[in-house]
């Protein structure tokens, strides 16, 4: 069918990785942590990025 499945998989993966947690990516997608980690690294996501818009979360309500 000429599908590329892969492509669409890692775009969303790579989405995904870029909006949570290694933490989180991993207990959500059934990734190994050093998996999650290294997608979270390959989207730019750190955890103190994550921290910082967690507790402007919180500083709204």
């Amino acid at each position: 069918m000429g599908i590329q499945a892969r492509l669409s998989r890692n775009t969303a993966l790579f989405d995904l990785a870029a909006q949570l947690p290694a933490t989180v990516l991993s207990d959500l997608l059934n990734l190994h942590i050093g998996t999650a980690t290294a997608w979270n690294d390959i989207a730019g996501n750190t955890r103190a990025g994550y921290a910082a818009e967690l507790s402007r979360r919180t500083a709204d309500i």
